[in-house]
């Protein structure tokens, strides 16, 4: 089996509503991107309809588009059985993986930024920063009760410390957000009645994720995907473009030259403050494990979430805590340990026991092109 790594776009043919809250009123407001378990669970309904329609395997039974196939019983390697349950994993570890979709014109070397926690957003002319760096520094100084060398610069307090969420480039997106009115159809009545008006939000525009998929699978991804809440009343229906493909150990090869070059800008960026190396990392989804790599500072913001967990015995829900996408992290290696250190950083990018958790993303280019550091260097 033959993997690949894929930046995809998604073009909006009708509004996305990915429900996010819903506040007074009978308010719900959408999420800004969409999450990779939506993505990946689009893709694999769209190959469990083929095989209804080829009548292929346990598919060909299905009565009805919601029902779950029975795959514990089918010997039919689909491309629905190949992503959703044994979700494919090649001799060196590496398996089906997919990002968050975010606005942004961005490629496989440096994605967009998924709402990261790290910005800040200028007092005064409102220009956004981010802040990982600089408030490492602050920390570094805390805890060493060494010289407030950064803080007499005036540089972080120039800046809203609000955790800042943005998507795209650095203040720009390239997605237009809607706003409907709608009135819910009583079951009693049928027809309209008091208090049932509800409003939400939904957005358009084009969106881009980082996949690794099985080649055949890619090559038959299709043209059309639904994604969202409310796709029975006619939304959520993206076109489905693949910009480019590589193999695995190609992707490798770019991303440990490129956290390498991570390494040395964000060298340059640190060198008047603290000694030694240092990295950073970013969350592209949300994740459920914590990041073993000698953390010395993060940025996380933890919530309480509900996954869904297809078992033998039925499915069932099930209630953890994660560390939210866009969370971010300093961590320390050592000067000699670089080289080595980058390639094992890139193939942990791409390895995951959930195909749609722990993305992470190291030497974000966020963090030393447009760090506060810069300001005072």
């Amino acid at each position: 089996m033959s993997l690949k790594v894929a930046l995809i776009e998604l073009r909006t043919v009708e509004p996305v509503v990915v429900v996010s809250k819903k506040g007074k009123s009978n308010f719900v407001d959408s999420l800004r991107y969409i999450p990779a378990s939506s993505i990946l669970g689009a893709i694999a309904r769209n190959f469990v309809l083929k095989n209804v329609a080829n009548k292929i395997g346990m598919c060909s039974s299905i009565s009805s588009p919601n029902e779950i196939p029975e795959c514990d019983v089918c010997h039919v390697n689909c491309n629905y059985r190949k992503i959703w349950v044994d979700r494919c994993r090649d001799e060196k570890g590496f398996g089906v993986k997919v990002s968050n979709a975010v606005s942004g014109k961005w490629d496989l070397d440096d994605p967009g930024l998924p709402c990261l926690l790290t910005a800040g957003e200028h007092r005064v002319s409102g220009y956004k920063r981010d802040l990982l760096l600089s408030l490492f520094v602050e920390h570094f100084e805390r805890e060493t009760n060494s010289p407030n060398l950064l803080l007499k610069e005036g540089n972080t307090l120039d800046y809203k410390k609000k955790k800042f969420g943005y998507t795209g480039k650095l203040g720009d997106t390239d997605l237009e957000i809607l706003q409907f009115g709608r009135v819910a159809i009583s079951g009693r009545w049928r027809s309209s009645e008091k208090g049932y008006l509800y409003g939400f939000t939904a957005f358009t525009g084009k969106l881009r994720f980082i996949a690794v998929l099985p080649e055949e699978v890619l090559a038959d991804i299709g043209e059309n995907l639904t994604v969202g809440a409310w796709k029975s009343r006619g939304l959520g229906l993206v076109e489905v473009k693949v910009l480019k493909e590589m193999d695995v150990e190609e992707y490798v090869e770019r991303r440990t030259k490129a956290i390498v070059d991570g390494f040395k800008e964000i060298g340059k960026l640190l060198s008047s403050y603290i000694e030694g190396c240092y990295g950073t990392y970013t969350l592209l989804t949300d994740s459920l494990k914590n990041v073993d790599l000698g953390i010395k500072y993060s940025v996380h913001r933890v919530r309480r979430f509900k996954r869904f967990e297809r078992r033998k015995d039925g499915a069932y829900f099930i209630v953890s805590d994660v560390v939210s996408m866009g969370s971010a992290g300093v961590f320390e290696v050592s000067d000699q340990e670089v080289e080595s250190f980058a390639e094992k950083l890139a193939e942990l990018e791409l390895k995951s026991d959930k195909p749609w958790f722990d993305w992470l993303f190291f030497n974000h280019p966020v963090h030393c092109r447009f760090s506060s550091l810069k300001e005072v260097a």
